[in-house]
């Protein structure tokens, strides 16, 4: 059987924008918490986390914000007990302050780390972006321009999200601007200890020689995987030396299963190969290439 048109491999996700109002939801039940706690921010080898809890007891709703790399993609992961009557197979918005409400560019619903139910989506920004913005970045290997200000990210006093068009939950974070700057600083640490200087000017960062969406196919699908109806997402990272070969495969977080990490970095270890990164004037200097790989059985 051919596989091939029901997975999703390294697929570029892209979102589109509401522009509903929440005037236009006046009837949309909606929960308010406050914060349970500070901020945490947690440093770890291939990512940058943000984290905190809101709300007491089984109101409790907690989440994690994670880059993979400097930019403006992050995923969010929601997980708590008035979640679970919901959020399995749901759509969700999310919108920052009073920024436009935002669609997921991909959501599933998955086991963490402690085998807990959690919502996993992906957002290109704390604002709106230009999807052709999103595809030229992800083409050219450079972080999503951000479209959103100094001035309106220091506006950010909450995070909202819905579920369905059925329950919203608003998180009183408070400024987000101690916060961000937190995690600009980790992700710049991040970067050099992969051994990239991320005040480097570059030319260009590391570029494909072929569609990354090339390098795995339906072949390549975990055949456990395939008779459990399993899927998962690896979030990677290639090393990418002077002379364009990949040195080394980072798993950055394996979502639903480690059979997928390990075939998704013995692959893309062999089959990659990029047009090295370049400095202004023109030296051929390390770099990295980071995305992540989806596999996906409708």
């Amino acid at each position: 059987m051919n596989f091939l048109s029901k997975i999703s491999a390294i697929t570029l996700l892209l979102g589109t924008v509401s522009t509903a109002s929440f005037a236009d939801d006046a009837n949309l039940a909606t929960i308010t918490l406050n914060p349970a706690g500070p901020w945490n921010l947690h440093y770890e080898n291939e990512s940058c986390k943000l984290r905190r809890s809101f709300g007491n007891g089984d109101q409790q709703v907690s989440i994690e914000m994670t880059k993979f790399r400097p930019g403006e993609r992050f995923e969010l992961i929601l997980f708590g007990k008035p979640l679970k009557p919901i959020y399995k197979g749901a759509s969700y918005t999310v919108a920052f302050g009073s920024l436009p409400e935002l669609d997921a560019a991909s959501a599933m619903t998955a086991f963490d780390g402690n085998h807990v139910d959690v919502s996993l989506l992906t957002l290109n920004g704390f604002g709106p972006v230009d999807p052709k913005a999103v595809e030229a970045a992800f083409v050219a290997n450079r972080p999503i321009p951000s479209t959103v200000s100094p001035e309106q990210r220091k506006s950010i006093k909450s995070i909202s999200i819905t579920i369905r068009k059925k329950q919203r939950f608003v998180l009183n974070s408070g400024s987000l601007e101690g916060a961000i700057a937190s995690w600009d600083k980790c992700l710049a640490e991040l970067v050099r200890s992969w051994g990239v200087d991320p005040t480097l000017q570059l030319a260009h960062s590391p570029i494909p020689k072929m569609n990354p969406a090339d390098w795995l196919s339906a072949d390549d699908y975990p055949k456990s995987a395939l008779r459990e109806n399993k899927g998962g997402v690896i979030n990677f990272r290639l090393s990418v030396d002077e002379k364009g070969a990949v040195s080394k495969c980072s798993v950055q977080r394996a979502v639903n299963g480690s059979e997928f990490a390990a075939i998704t970095c013995d692959l893309l270890a062999r089959r990659a190969s990029f047009k090295p990164a370049e400095t202004t004037s023109g030296q051929a200097v390390p770099g990295f290439f980071q995305s992540s790989a989806r596999f996906q059985i409708p």
